[in-house]
């Protein structure tokens, strides 16, 4: 989404197929928008918030719903697009918006965007820091619509998927916003999806690189959206383990540390034989691993238990 909110642009264009950008001929990182609001002074508050992708989407800007403002493709790529200048925002205190009246509550944001709306990943308003509370009010509320009306991946009216991120400006007058982030960065996560992902890897190496060593992480997805997802284990006030089914949070760089005393196989002894159908299970955070060796009688029974640290 952010990839194709930020300055107008398209980050994962390709050339000009439209799978990957609607608009042609459009830059990857600036259509010219966030250039033009940066000139003058690149601490403004617009110039971040444009280059945060804090804007409407160029998969959007020719939606109907926008009336005299929507816009056509020539108009975004000559940099005389009004949607591509603004922050998307769903209250703009008080103030009307590209949407119409103000979006102030978790009603008002399903109401606009779940009902009679496009496709919600690129049809929907944004909130500013300051509505933070209003923000997470909302996610809650359009993820348990989804739940009371899940059609394998998509919502009652149509395409309602939407992903809910926060965005952040880093660079050249962010207040020190970028060294805070790489001070704080505690890991990369991958959503797992039956095969490794190379992007993860690519970006640790380059932190390392840059001189800062981070773990990477995987975790299971419930299904690959939006054709078989699920949401039937979110449950907005229950606790959950990540490390736990379904989501399987592992680690998977760093350095690894084994401990037989984590095996929680019966009778502790790291013995699980496949002959009995036994499970192969280790205490949170610890992963198991078959060692394709005999245990007690049994082929094939020993394994370990390992975490990375």
């Amino acid at each position: 989404g952010t990839a194709y909110r930020s300055c107008c642009s398209c980050l994962w264009r390709r050339g000009d197929d439209p799978k990957w950008c609607p608009v042609r001929g459009l830059d990857r990182f600036d259509q010219g928008y966030c250039r033009a609001a940066c000139t003058e002074d690149p601490t403004d508050e617009l110039c971040h918030q444009l280059a945060a992708g804090c804007s409407h989407s160029v998969w959007n800007t020719r939606n109907r719903e926008f009336g005299a403002r929507a816009c056509s493709d020539d108009a975004v790529r000559g940099g005389d697009c009004g949607l591509c200048s603004e922050p998307a925002w769903c209250d703009d205190d008080g103030q009307p918006t590209a949407y119409g009246n103000p979006i102030t509550t978790p009603q008002q944001w399903m109401d606009r965007f779940m009902v009679h709306a496009s496709n919600t990943q690129h049809h929907q308003c944004k909130f500013k820091r300051s509505q933070k509370s209003a923000f997470v009010a909302t996610t809650h509320a359009a993820m348990a619509r989804l739940k009371a009306h899940w059609r394998n991946g998509w919502g009652p009216e149509g395409g309602a998927l939407p992903w809910n991120e926060v965005n952040m400006y880093s660079g050249p007058g962010d207040g020190g916003l970028q060294a805070a982030l790489m001070r704080n960065l505690v890991g990369v996560m991958t959503m797992r999806r039956g095969r490794g992902d190379d992007d993860i890897r690519r970006i640790a190496r380059r932190l390392a690189e840059l001189g800062l060593e981070v773990p990477t992480f995987e975790m299971d997805i419930e299904g690959n959206p939006p054709f078989n997802s699920q949401l039937r284990s979110w449950r907005p006030q229950a606790r959950i383990s990540l490390e736990r089914a379904p989501h399987r949070l592992r680690q998977t760089s760093g350095r690894e540390m084994c401990d037989a005393s984590r095996c929680t196989s019966l009778g502790s002894d790291c013995c699980a034989p496949l002959q009995l159908n036994e499970a192969a299970t280790c205490a949170l955070g610890f992963t198991p691993t078959r060692l394709n060796q005999s245990c007690y009688s049994f082929r094939e029974g020993l394994y370990r238990c390992c975490s990375l640290t």
